[in-house]
């Protein structure tokens, strides 16, 4: 059994003066999952050990250990105003992690400025579907079945996509067909998933990559060198060169 963690950088707003939605998927055979988590928290306590001078077992209630949870996923690390060398020098441990464990890396882009159709509440659930149909060909490829799991954002939401997610993969005409994907996806917080977190570095660079490649946005240029070293990751399209666009 496979499991895909699917955040995404960027909004599916047609307000947002961002172009781009980049939906990325992270997938990880299920016997490796711990082992990775492992590894990647002493990652995580080597470059950020300020965070980790608490345990979480010394805090008394809930909501402090929540807000310390979130406070090491990091989030803001690949940004302009906080990238530095210890920050690169993490990433590329990161990705060098994955490789270790073969993660696989499944996207799609949207380029909202070339959509006719502008409807936000359609963008994430189109992009979802044919995110879907690439991870049950790849399911498909390894001979075994796989489980998405999504970054929750509240239970309306949360109950929103899975009635869109599971109708598609139950009654949908083409949807019916991806017999290697569970029709219910998962949800979980991403403080409290490492894969989620990486999910969410990578559909970072993802985004910011394009940014940079097809609108010119050369204050992206740095995350160029972490990009290079991801694309070996990527199962399918895109890989840098190859557009998805929906009209």
């Amino acid at each position: 059994m496979n499991f895909l963690y699917i955040d995404e950088s960027g909004t599916p707003s047609f307000n947002d003066p961002d172009p781009i939605l980049a939906i990325v998927g992270v997938d990880i055979d299920e016997s490796k999952g711990k082992t990775l988590t492992y590894e990647y928290s002493l990652l995580k306590k080597t470059y950020f050990p300020k965070l980790y001078q608490t345990e979480l077992r010394a805090l008394p209630a809930i909501k402090e250990k929540i807000e310390l949870l979130k406070a090491r996923e990091c989030k803001e690390i690949l940004t302009p105003d906080e990238f530095c060398y210890p920050h690169r020098t993490f990433m590329f441990k990161v990705i060098n992690l994955c490789s270790k464990y073969n993660i696989q890396i499944l996207s799609v882009i949207a380029f909202k400025d070339k959509l006719k159709r502008r409807d936000p509440d359609w963008l994430y659930p189109a992009c979802l579907k044919i995110l879907t149909k690439q991870y049950n060909h790849y399911l498909n490829k390894k001979g075994t079945r796989g489980i998405i799991v999504l970054d929750s954002r509240g239970q309306v939401l949360d109950d929103n996509m899975t009635f869109i997610q599971s109708s598609f993969l139950l009654w949908g005409k083409e949807g019916k067909l991806f017999d290697r994907v569970i029709d219910l996806p998962f949800f979980t917080r991403s403080h409290l998933s490492a894969m989620l977190q990486i999910a969410h570095y990578f559909a970072y660079i993802t985004k910011m990559q394009y940014n940079y490649t097809m609108y010119n946005a050369k204050k992206y240029s740095y995350l160029s060198p972490l990009w290079r070293n991801l694309t070996s990751r990527f199962f399918g399209t895109p890989k840098g060169k190859e557009i998805v666009v929906w009209c």
